[in-house]
């Protein structure tokens, strides 16, 4: 979803593919290659790097990579167009508490669970731009999801004799 939404080619960067022609890339060509990088296009390329892993021994499965590229779309939504190195762990935990209150499927809040593993998958991505030396550190890291507090939650509201009494009046007439 998210490589094709984007149209992101998740391929290493060849000599063709970097704009240096026939001279091989040096470690500042890379530093500059990798400075303009989205936080979408480090997400993309890390879900192309596990798809590769996809069906080889001590791999994962195809469903995993796709719940993991599910988990992120929402995310890269709101903070897919950032620019990775520019991200803040306050980015990641506005853009959790936006979509706890709306904007998951159809504009309704996203669960706790849905949060806390799309925190995740954006974690992996970021751990994985660190990794190839795009990124100097995982924000991502220091974000938290936001709990649910008092009416958000879906802990069942129970009527006082009162308010039983008042409904049922109600409810008779």
């Amino acid at each position: 979803v998210i490589l094709r939404a984007l149209a992101i080619s998740p391929k290493p960067m060849s000599r063709a593919n970097h704009g240096l022609g026939s001279r091989a890339a040096t470690p500042a060509d890379l530093e500059d290659f990798a400075r303009g990088f989205t936080v979408s296009e480090v997400s993309a390329r890390w879900v192309a790097r596990r798809r590769e892993e996809v069906g080889t021994p001590g791999g994962i499965r195809e469903s995993t990579v796709n719940d993991y590229e599910s988990a992120l779309v929402s995310l890269m939504m709101l903070i897919g167009d950032v620019p990775a190195r520019r991200l803040t762990s306050d980015d990641v935990e506005g853009a959790l508490r936006a979509l706890s209150v709306g904007g998951g499927k159809r504009g309704y809040p996203l669960t706790h669970r849905s949060l806390v593993y799309g925190l995740g998958a954006l974690r992996q991505a970021l751990s994985y731009g660190v990794r190839q030396r795009w990124l100097a550190e995982n924000v991502a890291t220091a974000a938290r999801a936001p709990r649910r507090h008092g009416a958000d939650s879906r802990r069942p509201q129970r009527w006082s004799p009162q308010q039983l009494g008042q409904f049922r009046r109600e409810a008779d007439t």
